[in-house]
């Protein structure tokens, strides 16, 4: 296909203009004739991307498929480019109440902290130069901005998006890219009949907040090991440096830097019942914060006596962002139609274990990859989407709902798990929701696919020999090639027409 034959290249619609839209956007360059993509901001600038915290960490089954492959662009992303500050790869826990070490986790090939707002804002960059330079035959990608698009908005089998009230963006395929509260997603189970299940509490909500390096004290620094990012000795100030977890029994805390100039990213997870007792409806926004006050009574009530270093860092913590963090069941279909959802759109998943962003990369690497292989045979383009998108979830779906269940167990134990979740289910007036049936947001039983699909899942842990108790079992989400190499390698990971025919079972699939 020379590259001006628009004839096998699909018109797409992203619906979420951040990192996994701009990623997808990326990818599919070469592959698509347009490009629209429909973000709810108003522009980059109003993304929130400082608000909470504004930490991502990427292992190496993500790295390399940013630096060393052509998915972003032809040579790969660099860790300068993104104002990496330290290629961290040893992970040091350490004791609340002693700041004793107790374990430290080797995580394998190359490491990569970073802030959000670099992130997205250099592939939004790259978005924006795509396909506008004498001689680039790739795809150019228009942003609509300031639309927030519902569920109704999205037609699956007609491949529309409604944006607003005089604008109807009609795609051969379109991405959801949506996140945790996607429409999309919304979209293709009502459409297919599988129904749209209600997230449950784990148990704990987390805290995140960013400080520079000049308000760090001297006893934070040594607590984690920390380099004085006042001398000047750019490219060593960050050489042997540490992502820093401080644990008890019902918290956890984990810290590290995510730019050049030192600026340090914390994540506090604690029981819901110390952020929301006296907070109804805390923690359900991105956009929701604590107070100084609050962080004054972590350090001074709920886990006195406090080491110093951390402190230090909570009493200068005002304004922090909390939400409260909630599971998700594995989905029974990631598409209907033409529509398909990626990353936390697909299988949301917890912080504990840092995988969300490295989640959604594979998906679109794979996306990608099958894509191509799909409009490079002999079917009409609808039926080459269509089989891209089973092929995208037989390969996808066991990889991505392991590192879910990974995410969403640890690092706590089962006992403090159940009992910190039952705590939450009774805030919220659900306390016997913690059974084996999985409901809809109207407190009803689910299509029994969503039950034969969690199955799968406990079969596939059960099988790699998982011990999700184990504090190494991260390691697990970290090793991963691309999803050719998966394909080959992990013939049990990958979902088969035999076996699996609950994707098969809903009352309408096409």
């Amino acid at each position: 296909m020379s590259p001006n034959n628009t004839s096998r290249k699909p018109r797409v619609a992203i619906v979420g203009g951040a990192i996994g839209g701009c990623l997808t956007a990326l990818a599919l360059r070469d592959i698509a004739s347009t490009i629209v993509v429909i973000e709810r901001a108003a522009n980059l600038s109003e993304m929130d991307l400082d608000l909470g915290g504004g930490g991502i960490t990427l292992f190496t089954n993500s790295v390399d498929l940013l630096s060393r492959s052509d998915l972003v662009q032809p040579g790969g992303l660099t860790a300068e480019s993104l104002r990496v500050p330290s290629n961290a790869q040893t992970i040091v826990l350490r004791e609340w109440y002693s700041g004793k070490e107790t374990n430290r986790i080797e995580a394998p090939g190359e490491h990569w902290s970073l802030h959000r707002r670099t992130f997205i804002t250099k592939l939004y960059e790259l978005v924006e130069q795509q396909g506008r330079s004498e001689g680039d035959h790739n795809a150019q990608v228009e942003f609509i901005w300031n639309v927030n698009v519902r569920p109704e908005d999205v037609d699956t089998l007609a491949g529309t998006v409604k944006v607003g009230n005089e604008r109807v963006v009609k795609a051969d395929i379109i991405v959801g890219a949506d996140g945790v509260k996607s429409a999309v997603r919304r979209a293709i189970l009502r459409a297919s009949g599988f129904g749209t299940p209600k997230s449950v509490p784990i148990g704990f909500s987390v805290i995140r907040f960013n400080q520079p390096d000049s308000c760090l004290s001297q006893e934070t620094r040594r607590l984690m090991n920390l380099q004085d990012c006042s001398k000047p000795s750019q490219g060593e100030r960050f050489q042997g440096e540490q992502i820093a977890v401080v644990h008890g029994p019902f918290m956890r805390s984990v810290h590290y830097r995510i730019r050049d100039d030192g600026l340090l990213n914390s994540v506090v997870y604690i029981p819901d019942d110390i952020v929301l007792r006296d907070r109804p409806g805390l923690g359900r926004s991105w956009r929701s914060q604590v107070d100084g006050e609050f962080m004054n009574s972590l350090v001074d009530k709920h886990y006195a006596p406090m080491l110093p270093g951390m402190a230090d860092m909570y009493r200068q913590a005002d304004g922090a962002g909390v939400w409260q963090l909630r599971s998700m069941p594995a989905l029974p279909t990631w598409s209907h139609g033409k529509a398909i959802i990626i990353g936390d759109a697909a299988h949301p998943m917890a912080p504990f274990q840092g995988s969300g962003t490295s989640m959604v990369i594979e998906d679109i690497e794979a996306l990608r990859l099958l894509l191509k292989q799909s409009l490079a045979g002999p079917p009409a383009m609808d039926e080459a989407i269509r089989n891209t998108f089973d092929s995208v979830y037989k390969v996808r779906f066991l990889r991505a709902s392991i590192v879910q269940t990974i995410s969403d167990r640890t690092p706590f134990q089962r006992d403090v798990l159940d009992q910190k979740q039952r705590a939450s289910l009774e805030m919220e007036g659900n306390p016997n929701n913690m059974g084996s049936l999985i409901l809809n947001e109207d407190g009803m039983p689910l299509h029994e696919a969503y039950s034969k699909a969690r199955k799968r899942v406990e079969e596939a842990v059960e099988a790699e020999r998982l011990d999700l108790d184990s504090p190494i079992i991260v390691q697990w989400a970290m090793v991963y090639t691309n999803a050719d190499e998966w394909q080959k390698s992990k013939e049990s990971l990958i979902l088969d027409d035999e076996h699996d025919l609950w994707r098969k079972d809903g009352p309408s699939r096409t």
